[in-house]
């Protein structure tokens, strides 16, 4: 399956909207679309999986990795992710806290104010 991801700014947040299945063959343009945000923005960022309907590890250490180049600019990340196929890899790998994972955009939003 494909993955596309639109990227937007909403006042000081920046949002990243992922389409598809994160995997080791889509897994480059999810990390471009990070990366994006990391260096070429300068707000909070909110990434919103609710429409990605599989993700595997390396979607994990892509979102890891942001998180802590985030945090190094004094910067945060909040996931947004409905109960499914994602929101449980997240919770299997012991991530929804850490990466302050939220079923809502609202929660995820308001955890970043």
């Amino acid at each position: 399956m494909r993955l596309s991801a639109t990227i937007r700014s909403v006042d000081a947040l920046d949002v990243v909207a992922v389409f598809g299945e994160i995997d080791f063959g889509t897994s480059d343009r999810f990390a471009d679309a990070l990366a994006t945000l990391v260096y070429d923005r300068v707000g909070d960022v909110l990434v919103d999986l609710r429409r990605v309907g599989f993700m595997d590890s390396t979607g994990i250490h892509h979102l890891l990795g942001t998180q802590r180049r985030l945090a190094r600019q004094g910067r945060q990340l909040a996931v947004v992710c409905s109960p499914g196929p994602v929101y449980d890899v997240l919770e299997t790998a012991g991530l929804l806290g850490e990466l302050s994972v939220h079923e809502t955009r609202t929660g995820a939003e308001r955890s970043l104010s």
